[in-house]
């Protein structure tokens, strides 16, 4: 894992902005962070 994540990184700061929010926003619209007792969705 760690030797994958650098590549990873590194590609996805070669990609525009729009290819870049067309992954990363639906990723991020489905994880929830635990705030005290009540899970709030970290993106809307």
């Amino acid at each position: 894992m760690a030797a994958v994540l650098p590549v990873m990184a590194n590609s996805i700061a070669q990609m525009s902005d729009e290819d870049c929010n067309a992954i990363l926003r639906p990723c991020l619209a489905v994880v929830s962070c635990k705030n005290a007792k009540t899970w709030t969705p970290i993106f809307r």
